[in-house]
């Protein structure tokens, strides 16, 4: 378990759900190259990459993915709270 908290800030900023491909984009130009995880992608594929020395760089971007996120999803429950009361919604 010790050995594994080394970890736990790459995990905490590429496993954000807000990372979009214009993050990646970012996260891949900071390394040197394509970082483009699927759904297939084990957390110990990332961990064989060696990007524990870019942490401190992937943190910003994690950061602003996160605002992002948080962002979209408000605007979206604005939508959904909104539509019934829309000109534009069925009635």
């Amino acid at each position: 378990m010790e050995a594994f908290k080394v970890h736990i800030p790459l995990l905490h900023v590429l496993c954000n759900p807000g990372m979009r491909d214009r993050h990646w984009a970012q996260v891949s130009k900071i390394v040197g190259f394509k970082v483009m995880p699927t759904e297939d992608t084990s957390f110990a594929a990332l961990l064989d990459l060696q990007l524990e020395s870019f942490v401190p760089q992937f943190e910003a971007i994690s950061e602003a993915a996160s605002k992002e996120y948080a962002l979209e999803r408000a605007l979206l429950k604005m939508k959904s709270e909104w539509e019934p009361v829309s000109p534009h919604s069925s009635t």
